[in-house]
């Protein structure tokens, strides 16, 4: 019967409608969905990217904080390296002035003085090490402080 066949057809196209009609709402729910997990992802890597620039400007100024220790005590070493110089040739001077003290006691008590002073320099420029050691130490600590904290950072970061 062409007439029952004609109402079969009609209802088997509204059924697939409704079941297109379903299908296309879970689709676009499915997509939004998506489209939430896609903006948090983005958002996260921002916020991701935001810190690791930060803790790369804290990198950047520890790294100045280690050139300015490096160059402090590049300083200090070059510094006792001369007055080592000085001592070793205030020495000289002073071997020299014992050779001569038949000739001249007032030399050689002038050397003895030189002696002394370098001597109290040598003392002084001990004591500027010993503390350029203790600021090494205690920026080696800061160091290790920080390289922690940069573990723990860098084990924030997801793959």
């Amino acid at each position: 019967n062409p007439s029952r066949a004609g109402k079969l057809l009609t209802k088997l196209h509204e059924a697939a409608l409704v079941d297109m009609q379903a299908i296309i709402k879970d689709l676009a729910q499915q997509t939004n969905d998506a489209i939430d997990e896609i903006r948090t992802s983005v958002d996260a890597i921002q916020e991701s990217t935001g810190d690791t620039v930060s803790n790369i400007g804290q990198i950047s100024g520890v790294i100045n904080q280690v050139n300015d220790i490096v160059g402090s005590i590049a300083s200090a070493v070059e510094e006792q390296s001369v007055t080592t110089q000085d001592i070793a040739q205030n020495v000289n001077q002073a071997a020299v002035g014992i050779q001569g003290v038949n000739e001249n006691v007032n030399q050689a008590a002038t050397a003895s003085g030189t002696i002394a002073q370098d001597i109290a320099l040598v003392d002084q420029v001990s004591s500027e090490v010993e503390t350029a050691v203790v600021q090494v130490k205690v920026r080696a600590t800061e160091l290790s402080e920080m390289g922690k904290q940069l573990n723990e950072i860098v084990g924030n970061f997801k793959i």
